[in-house]
Formats: C-alpha cells, sequence, structure tokens
C-alpha cells in the first residue's frame, strides 16, 4: 500500500476523533437578563396562598366580593386539560363573585398554542373551557351564569415560537358579561 494511504487513515482516526463539547455560557448582563416566566400547569402547590385559604372544594371567603377577582386567566400544561391547583385557587375566587352575583355570567374562552392542527387545537381549548366550567359547577356556580367558547390556537396572547410564548398561550380566558 501506499503511504498516502496510511497518511490519510492516520489523519481520520485522529483529526477526527470526537471530543466532548462543552458549551460555556456567558452570564447574562443584570440589566438586561430575563427571567423566564414559571411553567404554568405543573402540579405543584403555590406558595403564595394568603393565610385562611384550603385547597379543598370548600368557597373561599372573601371580604370583598363586590369586586371580580384580578386574576383572569389559567394556564394549563402542555396538550393537558386538567385544571391544576393554583388555577383551582383562582376558579374558586371567581365561584364566590358569581355566586354572590346571580345577574352577571362568565364566558370561559380555552386557547391552545400553535402546534398541532387547527382542527386539534380547536378541541384542546374546548377541553380546557370544559374543564373550568366543570370546576365552576362543581364549586355550585349555577350552569345558567357560564359559556364556553374555544379559539384554539386563533388568538394568542403572545406572539412567538418557543416554549415561553407557548406557556402563555396554553389558557383560558375569564370574561365577563
Amino acid at each position: 500500500m501506499n503511504k498516502w494511504y496510511y497518511l490519510i487513515l492516520l489523519i481520520a482516526f485522529t483529526g477526527c476523533a470526537s471530543k466532548p463539547e462543552v458549551e460555556i455560557t456567558p452570564k447574562p448582563d443584570k440589566a438586561t437578563a430575563k427571567t423566564p416566566p414559571p411553567i404554568f400547569g405543573q402540579d405543584t402547590q403555590p406558595t403564595n396562598i394568603p393565610t385562611g385559604m384550603t385547597t379543598g372544594t370548600e368557597p373561599i371567603l372573601t371580604d370583598d366580593i363586590k369586586t371580580a377577582p384580578e386574576e383572569k386567566t389559567i394556564y394549563f400544561g402542555y396538550d393537558m386539560a386538567n385544571v391544576k391547583v393554583a388555577a383551582q385557587i383562582i376558579l374558586k375566587k371567581h365561584a364566590n363573585y358569581l355566586i354572590e352575583n346571580p345577574n352577571l355570567n362568565v364566558r370561559l374562552e380555552g386557547h391552545a398554542d400553535e402546534r398541532g392542527s387547527t382542527e386539534y387545537n380547536l378541541a384542546l381549548g374546548e377541553l380546557r373551557s370544559e374543564a373550568a366550567k366543570e370546576e365552576l359547577l362543581n364549586l355550585e356556580v349555577p350552569i345558567e351564569q357560564i359559556e364556553t367558547l374555544s379559539y384554539g390556537e386563533e388568538s394568542p396572547i403572545v406572539s412567538g415560537h418557543g416554549e415561553e410564548s407557548w406557556q402563555l398561550n396554553r389558557r383560558v380566558e375569564l370574561i365577563y358579561e
């Protein structure tokens, strides 16, 4: 064999040997660093539950039921329609408000992120709004006060093609009428 053949083999084995790649991430500048939003839909207990609140199914007594609860959006995990603990707490506040204000109605608008077909995301948005409705019904809100609607992926709250955007688009919004 000729010496060029051996030289090429030597280069191929030594030059192409893979070395483990180490990714060096520079520290972000504190002025420009962004904290990603929490991963909504994780089945964890929130740490900011006010004293006196429970996670059971009993109604939460509030001092001021004259105004609608501030939080009007609940979030879901990827490809999920089950109501998590944090969302249950928000829905309990809305249930108390609706029970105390029988002349008001709420529309539960279900949304999905952009992944999946249009038909699938419409169905997923509907499942999410129905899950929120079921939670309100279990908290004794009359069915006449609740309406559901699905927008699927058609009304994103955040544009983008990554997990940070997708998290915020997997939601049900409570709209009072």
